[in-house]
């Protein structure tokens, strides 16, 4: 310490000596230069250092005006707890809670014309996990979402775009920003807001189902850049969903904001060989009687699962003939919930809990995977 003490007064006793050296003349200009230096400074503070979560959200909307397109990465992670009441049949006695982790990806490359979708949905259950990938082009023009089933394509017209933009995710009422957490740290600048306060506007493209989706619970943290105050991350940590009234699940979200400006049209353009193939969907087509679910289709068409409502219609069915081995697992459109799950004299036990004749019900957007050995089950209408 007082080492550092001598340090400091030669330094001073050599910055007078300096000063006492200089000309009349040059004590002005120097006192001019530091009272420049000081005005600079102030005006730097003033204007381009944000002072609360509402300076900052102002202040990265307008150096948003000139973003006309990026790359966001989504990821959303949870795990739902699934009980014996959730699957039709355990091979435990007494089936405690188990959990069933759910991971979901959406990387997007858009800009005023569109997006390129590519979305990726990870499924651990019973210690075996399932991926469902699927790829979609969105036409913000004529309102059209393409997306790829199987090797096919189909389209869905007078569509909304669930993609949001910057420009949209800054536009938060100036009442909810007042009340913000604000904080300068290592990766820039964060402002922190309760979720339910934020809505599920950010994360629209990770839930399926988000007219009927709350938030209840949580925080959403809102990064800016140290110098560009641009938006870079959302962070969502504890975030709790409720879906028609009922608490669904709690999860962690992030999603990351790069490459403003460098995705060109190009990059979310449709191809015309895209467009071609997609179909419109016919409005007075004759529904089949029965489907058949087959896991030696899926493997042929490189495919991990059917989704209702795309491979074939809603409703209620009655379970028929069957062959081969293995087991039949339906996960709800709206949680990834188990919706039933059947043993076909598979697995070490071989057990069988499959009968014909029970009544499934099946909603848009469920998806039923197979596995085993060429497990092939047919589903008639009731």
């Amino acid at each position: 310490m007082a080492t550092l003490k001598k340090k400091l007064h030669r330094f001073k006793s050599k910055i007078t000596a300096e000063v006492r050296s200089l000309s009349r003349r040059q004590r002005r200009l120097l006192l001019v230069d530091v009272l420049l230096i000081g005005l600079v400074a102030a005006f730097y503070i003033l204007f381009f250092v944000p002072r609360d979560g509402t300076a900052m959200f102002q202040m990265a909307a307008q150096r948003s005006r000139r973003i006309t397109s990026c790359v966001q990465d989504m990821s959303l992670k949870t795990e739902l707890e699934i009980s014996s009441g959730d699957i039709a049949f355990s091979q435990k006695k007494k089936s405690a809670a188990e959990k069933c982790p759910v991971h979901i990806r959406v990387k997007m490359k858009q800009g005023g014309g569109g997006a390129k979708i590519n979305r990726t949905t990870k499924v651990t259950l019973n210690g075996k996990t399932s991926s469902f990938k699927t790829l979609s082009y969105y036409d913000a023009e004529q309102k059209i979402l393409y997306s790829r089933k199987s090797s096919e394509w189909s389209r869905k017209e007078n569509q909304a775009n669930e993609v949001p933009d910057v420009q949209s995710l800054l536009k938060l009422n100036e009442s909810v920003l007042r009340n913000s957490a604000f904080a300068k740290t290592d990766r820039g600048y964060e402002v922190r807001i309760p979720a339910e306060k934020v809505g599920v506007s950010p994360i629209a493209p990770l839930l399926r189902d988000d007219e009927n989706t709350e938030i209840a619970g949580g925080e959403f943290c809102f990064v800016f850049g140290k110098f560009s105050h641009r938006l870079t991350q959302v962070e969502g940590d504890n975030i709790t969903f409720w879906r028609n009234g009922k608490k669904a699940e709690t999860c962690t979200i992030r999603i990351k904001f790069t490459d403003y400006n460098k995705p060109k049209s190009a990059d979310w353009k449709v191809p015309e060989k895209i467009r071609k193939s997609a179909e419109a969907p016919a409005k007075d087509a004759k529904k089949a009687k029965s489907y058949l679910l087959s896991q030696t289709e899926l493997k042929k068409e490189e495919r991990d699962c059917y989704v209702v409502g795309d491979d074939f219609p809603a409703g209620k069915y009655i379970t028929g003939k069957r062959t081969g081995e293995g087991i039949i697992t339906c996960l709800r459109h709206s949680d990834a919930k188990v919706r039933f799950e059947y043993h076909c004299g598979y697995g070490y036990y071989a057990v069988d809990n499959y009968k014909r004749g029970r009544e499934v019900t099946l909603e848009n957007g469920d998806r039923i995977m197979l596995s085993g050995k060429k497990l092939a089950i047919r589903f008639r209408r009731k």
